[in-house]
């Protein structure tokens, strides 16, 4: 994946002191193959940017190095003017604000759908259980899943039930991307560590 740069960032974007989302000449290898050709992207806050292009050019790969679930080989990326990519940057603490939404998602089979949606913020001690379940079924309630607040995940899972993300909570940088491949459990720990800081939602 490559980027077009001539075509300027918006009027109204552009007059904001300085993106949210800075991407500058990053670059990811997988082997020999070059997914990330130097990118340079700007995305200002209120601005919603769609990344378009074939199966397998590099989308999804591009979202997960905004956050570090993919570790760039150069390049930047800076979050509110701070650099991900500089091992004194304290990522965790930038992920708090940066919410990633998986295209495909994973269940803890053991658990209901509000468990699901409840354990993050529980397990962190960020909320309380009742607090988090009042919540959660506000927004679960909010997008018509009413009905599988107490289903088993195997179910919602064949009921074509989406992903937890959507009852949660406010970020300032949201992405959408596929699902990291393999889902290890080093890949549920860097995301869960993006998870840091629970908010609920205004």
């Amino acid at each position: 994946m490559t980027t077009d740069t001539s075509a300027p960032a918006s009027q109204a974007f552009a007059s904001t002191p300085e993106p949210l989302i800075s991407v500058q000449r990053l670059r990811k290898s997988f082997g020999a193959h070059e997914v990330l050709k130097g990118i340079d992207l700007d995305v200002y806050t209120g601005e919603v940017v769609t990344i378009i292009g074939a199966s397998g050019s590099g989308k999804s790969t591009l979202l997960r190095c905004l956050n570090l679930l993919e570790t760039p080989n150069a390049g930047h990326v800076y979050f509110r003017g701070e650099d991900l990519t500089n091992p004194a940057t304290d990522v965790n603490a930038l992920r708090a604000d940066i919410g990633m939404v998986f295209q495909s998602f994973n269940l803890f089979n053991n658990l209901n759908v509000l468990d699901n949606c409840t354990l993050a913020p529980v397990t962190l001690g960020k909320l309380k259980k009742p607090e988090a379940e009042k919540i959660a079924r506000r927004h679960l309630e909010a997008v018509g899943l009413q009905d599988f607040i107490g289903a088993d995940s195997k179910a919602a899972k064949s009921s074509a039930w989406p992903l937890p993300a959507p009852c949660a909570w406010t970020r300032p940088s949201c992405s959408s991307t596929s699902l990291p491949a393999p889902w290890t459990l080093r890949s549920w720990a860097r995301c869960w560590a993006s998870c840091a800081s629970w908010r609920p939602a205004a």
